[in-house]
Formats: C-alpha cells, structure tokens, sequence
C-alpha cells in the first residue's frame, strides 16, 4: 500500500517485535525486528545504520503509550529537516501520550528568556528558542492521531515584528 503511494523508489522500513515478519522483507522494504518500547533497540538501530534517518515516520505499532512515546523520543531528532511523524492510535480522554504531545505543545509555545525590543524602528519581540521550538515547526492534533512536521533547519530564535499601535488600556 506505501508503495504505491508513495512510488517505486521509496525504502520502507518497518519494525515488528515478530520476527516471522522478516517474510515481508523485499528489495526496497527493510523489516528491522526489535521492540519499539525499548530505547536501547532504537539506539542500536540508529547507530549501526540499520534505520537511515527517515523523511517520514508512521507509527502504528504497538499501540501502548509507553512504546508511541518511545518511538517519538527516538525518531523526532533524528527525522530529516522538514519530514513529517505520524502516530495514530492515541485515543482515550487520559491517554499519557496524549499528555506528552500537549507538553510539546506547551513547549512549543513556551516564551521563556522574553526580551522585548521596543524602538520606534524595530519594534520586535525575540525570544530565544527552546529545544522542541528548534525542531518542531508544526504539531497538528486529529481525532486519534497526531501529525507533528519538523523545520526545514534548526532555529535560534523566534522573532515576532509588531505592527500598529501600541497598545492601549481598556477603560
């Protein structure tokens, strides 16, 4: 199905703890036989070269938290410059990996280190960029999925002009 979507020339790799699935192995499709809840797996791959540093992540694999959580840790940093991590499978009003993509989000929009340039001239706001603002350009949450796109490069901070004027009390 990835295949066609995707076209010809695209290198699958997928990860399954069964190692039976090793038959779906072909040229083109990589399967890499491991626990996606353990982070010592995903550093072994990672390191060795066995997984490349993808350009996009779909993560419907275990389906735990724990191990969305896992793989999101480990694939995140290493996803190429403007790729794309989709995870589905997050239902439930309290689902802990929902928590953890809410605490990117409020990193996201996290301002802390503030410091305002105020001149007539250049009116501006900077703040100096997070680790999760550094990488994440954009978190989309759907109905049990979550779809988090990364920078096209790493950024040192944010900058926000100000236009108009300034602003006034309500009175």
């Amino acid at each position: 199905m990835w295949r066609d979507y995707f076209g010809d020339n695209v290198q699958i790799y997928g990860i399954d703890i069964e190692a039976a699935c090793l038959a779906y192995q072909c040229p083109g499709t990589h399967v890499l036989i491991g626990d996606q809840g353990d982070p010592l797996f995903w550093k072994r791959v990672l390191a060795d070269g066995s997984l490349p540093a993808p350009d996009i992540v779909i993560d419907d694999g275990g389906h735990t938290p724990e191990q969305q959580r896992t793989t999101m840790q480990a694939l995140l940093p290493v996803l190429k410059p403007g790729g794309v991590y989709i995870c589905e499978d997050i239902h439930g009003a309290d689902n802990p990996f929902t928590a953890f993509v809410s605490g990117l989000a409020d990193q996201l929009n996290a301002c802390q280190g503030m410091s305002a340039d105020l001149q007539d001239q250049d009116r501006r706001l900077v703040v100096p960029a997070n680790a999760t603002q550094a990488l994440v350009h954009s978190l989309h949450l759907y109905p049990y999925v979550v779809v988090v796109e990364r920078n096209d490069a790493p950024i040192v901070e944010l900058v926000c002009p100000k236009r108009g004027s300034r602003w006034e009390p309500f009175l």
